[in-house]
């Protein structure tokens, strides 16, 4: 049929757990990755209520990133977000292939959007959630 139509996919691998194939975890091996560290003044450029979120404590009476450094985790999570991002990549890639080799490849419109974001270390922060 020649009928317009719409086809959604969605990938939620590059988030939290970031439970990925380990063939993206083999493009990044764990001896090659170092961990971000922020400058001192890396928060000096931004409002208070976000060096308050940056820097708020949790039940721990530690932040988000002292419990990361705290746990040696940071370049753990560094090449888990890496992997993460690689196989999104490569799915993406699996999509736009097959359409191409399809019927459709000439008469298809492609909306990519991605929820990009993840602080890895920058500004004191291991997490989303920020405007920065």
């Amino acid at each position: 049929r020649h009928e317009p139509f719409f086809l959604a996919a969605g990938f939620n691998l590059p988030h939290v757990p970031w439970d990925v194939p380990q063939w993206a975890y083999n493009l990044y091996p764990a001896d090659t990755i170092e961990a971000f560290a922020p400058p001192l003044d890396d928060l000096d450029d931004e409002p208070a209520i976000a060096v308050q979120r940056a820097t708020q404590q949790g039940p721990s009476g530690l932040s988000q990133y002292q419990l990361v450094e705290a746990a040696d985790k940071a370049a753990d999570y560094t090449r888990a977000y890496l992997a993460a991002m690689s196989h999104s990549d490569e799915m993406v890639g699996q999509l736009l292939g097959a359409l191409a080799a399809s019927p459709h490849a000439t008469n298809t419109d492609i909306v990519l959007w991605f929820d990009h974001g993840y602080h890895l270390g920058e500004k004191f922060s291991w997490r989303k959630l920020t405007l920065w």
